[in-house]
């Protein structure tokens, strides 16, 4: 994910990038600079209900959108 962000850091506008489980929760880790799970070895987030949308700008999360779905992974 850390990749990715990399390679695509230089691109005008915004991006929509839609994902489930623990891959989204590592990516908005990235993105916001949160701790280093000791298990995982990568930044994990906390976990929102499916459905959830976030937003993310300058490393910093906001959530307009609280999804009802089953709890988080």
């Amino acid at each position: 994910m850390s990749g990715w962000l990399a390679e695509t850091a230089e691109d005008t506008g915004d991006r929509l990038v839609i994902m489930h489980g623990i891959s989204s929760r590592v990516m908005l880790g990235v993105m916001t600079g949160a701790a280093v799970d000791p298990i995982l070895g990568a930044p994990v987030a906390k976990g929102l209900p499916q459905g959830s949308v976030t937003l993310v700008e300058s490393g910093r999360a906001t959530v307009p959108h609280l999804g009802t779905g089953f709890a988080p992974a």
